[in-house]
């Protein structure tokens, strides 16, 4: 049981809760209110959902500078994220100063799946933990629990188009809230307000090193045009 007492031990603490959503603008408190303080971040409505598979953890002390520190999309992103803001132009790549040229671009980032998965050592082999992110659906016995994606593009009515963090963040999606890995958009309802509108689903070159027969700058390539176009 990867969620019992024993994993708990060999971590040595609670299951972990995952990240919330990484956007700005006047929807930054409800959907991330555990890493919110009035103005930490540029207030800047997200235009691009970047979505990845399985949730990070929440960062120490609830900062939202913190949030999905030591993912490989930020090495991806940081040449033309740091070009792109006039305001980080010239800056050092620390993670603090890309998080905040990622939201003033009009980024959001978020997970599929709200799990957080955790690797510890035990024995000199290695176990992935999983644990669930409190309040996130839970789906048939067994299988990991989603964020609330579809809610959040119902009620963030400026984002414009999804950019998957490869095919596989895609497919987790299609699972969970419906149509087909290949479909290139979707209808989402505007929540309040009414009326529907189109959301793009774009795939992007998985970020991992594993993905190694893309270079990394075809990566920045590709998704610099998805995130900033």
């Amino acid at each position: 049981d990867v969620g019992g007492e024993e994993d708990r031990r060999v971590l040595g603490r609670e299951e972990p809760e995952g990240c919330g959503p990484l956007l700005g603008g006047a929807h930054a408190s409800r959907f991330r209110p555990e890493c919110f303080t009035p103005g930490d971040l540029p207030d800047v409505e997200p235009r691009v959902l970047l979505l990845g598979e399985t949730s990070s953890p929440k960062p120490v002390g609830g900062t939202a500078l913190a949030m999905y520190e030591g993912r490989s999309m930020w090495r991806v992103m940081e040449g033309f994220l740091l070009s792109a803001s006039d305001e980080e132009k010239g800056s050092s790549a620390d993670h603090a100063t890309l998080v905040k040229a990622a939201v003033r671009s009009g980024v959001a980032v978020w997970d599929v799946l709200a799990e957080v998965h955790e690797t510890a050592a035990r024995n000199g082999s290695r176990r992935t933990k999983r644990a669930k992110r409190p309040g996130a659906a839970d789906g048939a016995a067994g299988a990991a629990a989603s964020n609330d994606v579809v809610g959040l593009l119902e009620r963030v009515h400026t984002i414009e188009s999804v950019c998957f963090i490869g095919a596989k963040a895609k497919l987790a999606f299609a699972k969970r809230f419906g149509g087909d890995k290949n479909d290139a958009s979707m209808t989402v309802k505007n929540v309040p307000g009414g009326g529907v509108r189109e959301v793009s689903l774009i795939v992007l070159p998985s970020s991992s090193r594993a993905n190694a027969r893309v270079s990394m700058e075809q990566k920045a390539r590709a998704w610099r045009e998805a995130l900033l176009r």
